[in-house]
């Protein structure tokens, strides 16, 4: 056994000449440096199957997506980034430092993203799910998380609370590998969905993640637009908005010899408006595009349909 774990620090040790440590930078430079350090070695797949088959699976995390989408490109460009990048014993990961700017040159597409609570076209657009992704693998097998920002509202495709979002230069996603062997993240997309993988040793650790408890819920305000195609018998949500609320998540992380470690947040997520279209006979008193007409009668309604 003490033959296998000197096998396994020599190699850290190996890969730490590679790779710059440390998650900070003294200068750009420093900063070019690590990120070049970290993509060659990602690339490296003779050292990457050497280094994995020393290793076993700590964590795995997928969350899904909707097919088609122009996000999903920048999904599967930054998995392919990521995918194979080893993490030296006691060193540092960067998500925004190993994968660099999101530029269409870079193989990164047009897609929605949230900016100041709205969603705007931004390049690279999408990319948050697969840090969400990453971040529940990392949480989940216990590594320390030395930077990482919730989403400014909810999305119900991530777990409430343990979920980030990632955008250049920052919010970005940091953690530590703070065991003795190398840690090796594999990333794959199918058909619906971003998987992460994360190999190493961590013997003897015990990870228990909390289901998280809601604080405070306040639902979305709702914002109606007239629009006269809208039968005044229905309503068309043009977008459902998110409700104001407060999680508190938690996970206890017991390592072999030493005193069990309590990780608490909590995560404040923003409302954000309910788009709802209706006849603008179903406005109310006093909105400016209300219809001082009576709400046509459904007769009415399918004849002007027809014309």
């Amino acid at each position: 056994m003490g033959s296998f774990r000197l096998l396994r620090l020599a190699v850290s040790a190996a890969l730490a000449v590679v790779i710059v440590a440390g998650s900070g930078s003294s200068s750009a430079a420093d900063g070019r440096s690590t990120r070049t350090g970290l993509q060659k070695t990602s690339r490296d797949k003779k050292k990457a199957a050497q280094v994995e088959a020393d290793l076993g699976v700590l964590s795995r995390f997928s969350t899904k997506f909707k097919p088609g989408e122009a996000r999903v490109k920048n999904i599967k460009r930054i998995a392919e980034l990521v995918n194979g990048t080893i993490v030296p014993a006691s060193e540092s990961f960067s998500l925004n430092r190993t994968v660099g700017a999101r530029t269409e040159e870079r193989g990164f597409v047009p897609a929605p993203s949230i900016l100041d609570l709205e969603y705007v076209e931004t390049v690279g657009g999408g990319v948050s799910q697969f840090a969400t992704t990453l971040y529940n693998a990392l949480y989940n097998a216990g590594f320390p998380i030395l930077e990482h920002k919730p989403h400014s509202h909810y999305i119900s495709r991530y777990p409430p609370g343990v979920e980030a979002t990632l955008s250049w230069p920052g919010p970005d996603l940091v953690f530590k590998n703070d065991s003795e062997s190398p840690v090796v993240i594999k990333a794959t997309v199918s058909k619906d969905r971003v998987s992460v993988k994360l190999l190493g040793h961590t013997p003897g650790r015990k990870v228990e993640r909390k289901a998280p408890v809601e604080l405070e819920r306040k639902p979305a305000p709702v914002e109606l637009v007239g629009d006269a195609t809208v039968s005044p018998s229905k309503q068309k949500v043009e977008r459902p908005g998110s409700p104001r609320r407060s999680v508190r998540v938690e996970r206890t992380i017991q390592n072999p010899g030493k005193p069990k470690k309590v990780d608490q947040e909590v995560v404040v997520y923003l409302s954000s408006r309910k788009v709802v279209r209706v006849h603008p006979c179903k406005l109310p008193i006093g909105h400016k595009d209300r219809s001082p007409e009576p709400c046509p009668s459904k007769g009415k309604n399918k004849r002007a349909k027809k014309a």
